[in-house]
């Protein structure tokens, strides 16, 4: 059986979501700094540069720490973009699969958390219309 899937739009670079979390940080292995990782996703992360001179196509190894819970250790990025000297951003490199399945997890329970947060958001905020009046469609 053949089939093709398109899909129409605009492509916008990005492989996966990319979510924050506060308290996440890369510890690198070459200088043993921390840096703040301002957004990640399954297929790379963003780390504010605090002065450290990234290159593009540098591989970094590091660890992946989350509120003092080392999430990934040891794991590598290529550097594939530089912003000034306050943003890196990386695609992850030969990433085993626990390691790609613990990332996943992660993610899609900061995306949950933030779906539930939307909803008490909404359940919350009053009523704006309650419906006495209906509104014309427009055609």
């Amino acid at each position: 059986m053949d089939y093709d899937v398109n899909f129409e739009g605009r492509y916008t670079g990005r492989d996966a979501y990319r979510t924050r979390l506060p308290g996440l940080v890369a510890h690198l292995a070459d200088d043993g700094r921390e840096y703040e990782v301002l957004n990640l996703s399954a297929s790379g992360l963003a780390v504010k540069s605090d002065g450290r001179s990234f290159a593009r196509d540098e591989t970094i190894v590091f660890d992946l720490v989350l509120s003092g819970v080392r999430i990934l250790k040891a794991a590598r990025a290529r550097v594939v973009r530089v912003l000034g000297q306050d943003l890196a951003g990386c695609d992850f490199v030969g990433l085993s699969r626990d390691e790609e399945s613990r990332l996943d997890k992660l993610i899609l329970e900061v995306q949950k958390r933030l779906i539930s947060a939307r909803k008490r958001l909404e359940e919350e905020r009053p009523a704006e219309d309650d419906g006495a009046l209906a509104k014309p469609r427009p055609d």
